[in-house]
């Protein structure tokens, strides 16, 4: 385990005492009694601290990222409540394979997380299948410059190259690493997904097989 970490704050209209209560509503759905069932983590997770409707520290039980810990905390604001999320202690192997998509990820799940404590829904968007391109990208002005292309993937099949400055997938505009991560969740394995890119003032075009 490493330092590594993700984390993010959002407000919502309902008190800490009511986000609280939900949050224990779900408590049904894990095996164990020390246990919670965390939304969009969509995951159980073991107690690890409680402080009653202010703070919870979990460590997630199910993979992926098995065993890294989560933090919430309930702030009072006179408009409801500030709720802040921390998952620290991935494994620094599987984040440097995940490349971009780690994070987008990441976002989608604090997504998922915040539409629950606002509306009460289990979105489950944040789960739908990935798959993994293979490419890692720097984002640059212009779009989103290749910085490595991992061997045997979509990517390396392409014919991608680092330096390649990618400009859509499957039809798509890319401009942010955003981009990127939304395209992973579209394109499933099977399909036959074409790129274009500006490499050494040539627009090019090709297909492959994710």
């Amino acid at each position: 385990m490493t330092d590594i970490r993700t984390e993010t704050s959002f407000d919502v209209a309902s008190t800490p005492a009511e986000a609280w209560k939900a949050l224990e509503e779900l408590r049904a759905r894990a095996a164990e009694p020390d246990e919670w069932w965390l939304p969009g983590f969509e995951c159980r997770a073991a107690e690890v601290d409680v402080e009653h409707q202010q703070a919870l520290t979990v460590r997630k039980l199910d993979q992926p990222c098995a065993g890294t810990i989560i933090a919430i905390t309930f702030e009072h604001l006179d408009t409801g409540s500030r709720i802040h999320v921390v998952q620290s202690g991935f494994d620094e192997a599987f984040v440097k394979m995940a490349g971009d998509g780690f994070w987008t990820h990441a976002e989608h799940i604090f997504a998922d997380l915040h539409l629950f404590f606002e509306t009460g829904v289990l979105a489950g968007r944040a789960w739908l299948p990935w798959a993994p391109l293979g490419v890692d990208v720097t984002v640059e002005p212009f779009g989103l410059r290749v910085t490595s292309v991992r061997a045997g993937t979509w990517a390396d099949r392409i014919g991608l190259h680092a330096d390649d400055v990618l400009l859509t997938i499957a039809g798509a505009p890319l401009y942010s690493a955003h981009d990127l991560g939304v395209i992973e969740r579209i394109v499933s394995a099977g399909d036959d997904v074409a790129a274009t890119w500006a490499r050494s003032g040539d627009h090019t075009r090709a297909s492959a097989t994710v």
